[in-house]
């Protein structure tokens, strides 16, 4: 599934809960241990990524925070290209990424929690999915030492304080392509 597929296929979720006059209750789709719940809290087919994780009882709200730490945590020097690069086929190609870096589990949580950011804030107005992925690569350069995780979780909280500059990046790390403001998609 591509991101502009996902993006019909969360919208025609979001119609049919609507139309079935079903009021508050939530419609869920479970993908392996990832739970989709629609709708979320804005009114335009927004959803919640909810997360089953081992030794929990109950599914866990995941955010893009978590994954920048889940990045800094697991980014070597030996692995950190393989990460970009794993990043840059999911940020191109969504779930029909053939870059095997990344478990299917790891595909489908990135990729839905970032399809959210195509729906709340489209790419042809704002920075869509590239804005968290921009913050997951910082996270890798905050292992590397270029910056720090408390600058890069700040900037991943960065709730209505607008758009973080990109940082300047040292031409011996590759620069994925979502890692630039003026590239379209």
């Amino acid at each position: 599934m591509t991101y502009n597929e996902g993006l019909v296929f969360i919208k025609s979720l979001f119609e049919l809960h609507k139309a079935s006059d079903i009021g508050n209750i939530k419609t869920n789709l479970s993908i392996g241990n990832i739970r989709i719940e629609t709708p979320g809290y804005k009114k335009n087919g927004d959803y919640k990524v909810l997360l089953k994780i081992e030794g929990e009882e109950n599914l866990v709200a995941y955010s893009h925070a978590d994954i920048v730490n889940s990045i800094y945590k697991n980014t070597t020097p030996e692995n950190a290209l393989n990460i970009i690069n794993g990043f840059e086929c999911l940020f191109l190609n969504g779930l029909n990424s053939q870059n095997t870096f990344f478990s299917s589990e790891c595909k489908n949580l990135l990729f839905w929690l970032t399809l959210q950011e195509d729906l709340n804030y489209p790419m042809d107005r704002y920075q869509g999915r590239k804005l968290p992925f921009q913050r997951y690569y910082e996270a890798i350069l905050a292992k590397l030492g270029y910056c720090s995780l408390n600058f890069i979780i700040e900037r991943t909280n960065n709730h209505g304080g607008g758009r973080p500059n990109l940082l300047n990046i040292p031409d011996e790390i590759k620069r994925p392509v979502f890692y630039d403001l003026n590239t379209a998609f």
